[in-house]
């Protein structure tokens, strides 16, 4: 502590200080019990003020002193206060900042009653403000803080899934007779990354209701559709803005970086303690893609579906897993719901409903004389493998489970099919996983995910059609509903640069000379449910590109593929959906550049290729040269066109010459994790190595998850 105190300019005190923590409470009853368990070690009081009214004038129930027993196990450290609040009556209006200047004028009241004396360390902050452990520590040990000091507080919106803007306006305060509670600026002295800001954190939406109408900026719900239960989930879940305000109630300056579906993050690292400490209770703030199934030792799945369920407008029903494949369901705008978000299960009765669905409906397996291989994410949280467990043993009841993790699988099926490749001689590869939710650049050995040297990036495949959404609907037409819609569009014309200025270039001229531009039709529900490209040779022109960036003035092209292409546009081209459809240009190559170049869109992250050499070096030094030599890529965002060329330029600078860079991409990265897995299952020590259903009745999760080393 000593060092910490000096890195900081100040000095190590001799005792700590007394720490009091100052709350007004409205009604985030989760996020309070995640504040004060985080916090209970260091904090001398827990001071808490509650009205019975909302800023805005509305009744409101005590929250707190109704659920006080939940936090008993605090009771000798809160100091309670009850202040009447100002109820508006009909025709009447109330301040809410007024209001809420009173509640912090009662709230000094409160403070200088609860014991506090000069010297001790003040923390002033709301509800979903959360400062760290360490942040506490660090303070109440250390000499020559000054007065007031705002702490700096990584901002998340609706979970620990979707991190937006930092938040400075939390304060610590050296105690003095001249303190006062305030929620303002009062210094320019920040203390960075001292903790976490989760703002409409809610578990129930009538809580998100209770929030939207009663803090002080309540005027921002100006149609009533804005607190309807199922707006409001849809808006959470997507990530996005509930009151309606993008793009055209923000300035210009934050307009790009504030618009569309906040981009995610799968990282449970650096939550609060609390939370990890109780992930089963506080799982829905907490931070999804195909299922493939089938038979072991088929070289494809028996079926390869969508693992969500999906509502049409046209239905009041929801459509599930190869129902979502059918030509003739239009699902335009349609209503999503996945099990998985980020990579860890989050619902697990709707994914119980899926499997039951595959296992009856399309494997027509037995589970009780099934054994089950099943693939989940890298460092996946103890409380959703717990649950997983349960899905299959207690639900499903089946023989026996493995479970794995896709990097290995890979590795397994590459080195069984390239046997004199250095994959296979070396028993040693760099597995680049590109998949729905993020990226992995997995060291494999022997078979095992090297777990210290796995690199993540939370970036994949939803991230880029989320992009992708924000540039069509900000220039051209809203889709920011049509997720499958523009899944079609990104897998269909988009494309890597290997050289982004001089494309930027091209997409920047006009008509025909603009070698990019080509048109996408959407559907019309009539003729067409699912949307196409307008010209499919105009979408394939950018793949002729010379080097300085022009077509080839005699191009020798096979006649009869030319009429092909023609006779399957010719009847689309007749039909006049000009206000059915939008171009794209830049867009084609922007979207997949977020892989290389996280940092251009303010994502605090490296990209791809710093990525893939922070794994190499987090291995031992002897196994470096293997690793570059034997880098697999997999995944479905790895199919883009230059993806590996552009990936191998990228890391060539990056790499000690004496070493090679030898990329190789899987013949289907789709299906490459699957194949992997059917090949282990098909092994005749695979049932030794799975864990039976008497093992886990009788030993329990955790000790059978021992198994399965990781």
């Amino acid at each position: 502590m000593a060092t910490l105190c000096h890195l900081h300019g100040w000095k190590l005190r001799n005792e700590a200080r007394r720490v009091f923590d100052a709350i007004i409470f409205s009604n985030e009853l989760d996020l309070l019990e995640v504040r004060w368990g985080e916090l209970n070690p260091y904090v001398t009081k827990f001071i808490i003020l509650e009205s019975n009214a909302t800023f805005t004038g509305l009744p409101k129930a005590l929250t707190f002193a109704s659920n006080r027993e939940r936090f008993s196990f605090f009771e000798d450290k809160i100091v309670y206060g009850f202040l009447p609040g100002e109820l508006a009556y009909e025709g009447q209006r109330v301040s809410p900042f007024s209001v809420e200047a009173h509640h912090r004028v009662s709230m000094n009241r409160l403070i200088s009653s609860s014991g506090i004396s000069d010297g001790d360390l003040l923390i002033v902050a709301d509800t979903d403000e959360i400062p760290s452990r360490n942040t506490i520590k660090l303070l109440q040990w250390c000499d020559g803080l000054p007065p007031v000091l705002h702490l700096d507080m990584k901002k998340y919106l609706y979970s620990f899934e979707f991190p937006t803007d930092p938040t400075w306006k939390a304060t610590s305060h050296v105690y003095n007779q001249h303190t006062h509670y305030m929620h303002s600026r009062q210094t320019d002295l920040v203390l960075s990354d001292t903790g976490w800001h989760c703002s409409f954190c809610f578990k129930y939406l009538s809580e998100f209701v209770v929030k939207m109408t009663a803090y002080s900026h309540a005027d921002r719900v100006k149609k009533k559709h804005h607190l309807d239960h199922s707006r409001i989930q849809e808006k959470i879940c997507n990530g996005d803005d509930l009151y309606d305000m993008l793009p055209e109630e923000y300035s210009f300056k934050n307009l790009i970086g504030k618009m569309g579906s906040i981009p995610r993050t799968a990282s449970a690292v650096h939550l609060p303690t609390y939370l990890i400490e109780n992930t089963e209770k506080f799982r829905f703030l907490l931070p999804g893609g195909l299922i493939k199934a089938g038979f072991g030792g088929e070289r494809d799945p028996t079926t390869v579906v969508p693992n969500c369920t999906a509502r049409p407008l046209s239905s009041k029903k929801f459509l599930l897993a190869d129902q979502l494949l059918s030509p003739s369901e239009d699902l335009t705008s349609a209503v999503l719901r996945r099990p998985y978000d980020r990579g860890y299960l989050i619902n697990h009765d709707l994914q119980s409903t899926i499997w039951s669905h595959i296992f009856s409906s399309l494997l027509h397996i037995t589970p009780s004389s099934s054994s089950l291989l099943l693939t989940e994410p890298l460092f996946n949280l103890p409380s959703i493998q717990r649950a997983t467990d349960e899905i299959v043993f207690e639900e499903f009841n089946f023989k026996s489970l493995f479970v794995s993790d896709s990097p290995s699988l890979v590795h397994l099926y590459e080195a069984s099919r390239r046997p004199y490749d250095v994959v296979s001689k070396a028993q040693c590869s760099l597995v680049v996983d590109i998949g729905f939710s993020f990226a992995h650049a997995a060291p494999v050995l022997q078979n095992f995910t090297v777990n210290y040297g796995v690199k993540r990036m939370d970036l994949g495949g939803k991230a880029l059609t989320n992009y992708l959404k924000e540039l069509v609907s900000y220039r051209s037409i809203n889709v920011m509903d049509e997720t499958f819609l523009m899944d079609d569009v990104k897998e269909k014309l988009c494309f890597v640069s290997t050289d982004v200025a001089r494309d930027l270039q091209i997409a920047r001229r006009r008509g025909s000379d603009n070698h990019f531009r080509c048109t996408y039709v959407l559907p019309d529900g009539i003729n067409h449910t699912k949307g196409f490209i307008k010209d499919p040779t105009e979408a394939q022109r950018y793949l002729s590109l010379s080097e300085n960036g022009e077509l080839p003035h005699s191009e020798e092209t096979d006649e009869a593929d030319q009429t092909d292409a023609k006779s399957i546009s010719s009847e689309r081209s007749k039909i006049d959906l000009t206000k059915n459809e939008f171009s794209l240009s830049n867009e084609r190559f922007l979207v997949p550049e977020m892989i290389f170049r996280p940092a251009d869109l303010g994502m605090n992250q490296a990209g791809l290729a710093e990525c893939i050499v922070r794994a190499v070096n987090s291995c031992h030094p002897y196994l470096h040269p293997v690793l570059y030599e034997s880098i697999i890529l997999t995944g479905g965002s790895t199919l883009f066109p230059g993806f590996a060329k552009r990936l191998e330029n990228e890391l060539r600078p990056l790499v000690p010459d004496a070493y090679q860079v030898k990329i190789s991409t899987q013949e289907d990265p789709i299906l490459g994790v699957w194949r992997g897995g059917s090949l282990l299952a098909s092994s005749p020590d695979f049932e030794e190595m799975c864990v039976t259903k008497s093992e886990y009745e009788e030993l329990g999760s955790s000790r059978c998850r021992r198994r399965f080393f990781h």
